[in-house]
């Protein structure tokens, strides 16, 4: 849509839902090939299935205790190409999976995609992840 400035769009995603977001933010991504990239990235607790020379450094925020997915954002940011935008990965001490959703799940064993989640809520990660994203989106959207 012409009226939409596509460098004054950020994305957010959570879970598998950011995974989308980094997808889209890779060079091969539909935000790359559509001639119009993204200002912002930002992926809460991603499983972190992308290996993707990204366009611009998304911002990745997870729990310590996010398992497995803390295991592959690890090895995504340690199989990194050399001279590709670097990846702003913040890793919560102590956090879980959805430590940012004020409401615990009725099952904090959550089992998706074939992956078994523990989730709880982490007020200070969430609160501190809050303010990362403020401050990146400051950043970004100069």
């Amino acid at each position: 849509r012409p009226e939409v400035r596509g460098r004054k769009v950020g994305l957010f995603g959570w879970s598998h839902g950011a995974d989308a977001v980094l997808y889209s933010v890779a060079r091969t991504g539909i935000g790359a090939t559509q001639g119009r990239g993204f200002s912002a990235a930002v992926a809460y607790h991603p499983g972190c299935t992308v290996i993707a020379d990204f366009y611009l450094s998304p911002l990745i925020l997870i729990g310590e205790l996010d398992q497995p997915a803390i295991r592959t954002c690890a090895r995504m940011k340690g199989t990194r190409p050399a001279g590709v935008k670097p990846m702003r990965i913040r890793v919560f001490p102590g956090a879980y999976h959805n430590f940012d959703m004020p409401a615990p799940a009725a099952d904090p064993d959550l089992w998706m995609g074939g992956r078994r989640y523990w989730v709880r809520h982490d007020s200070e990660a969430a609160a501190g992840a809050r303010r990362l994203v403020e401050t990146y989106l400051a950043e970004r959207f100069k």
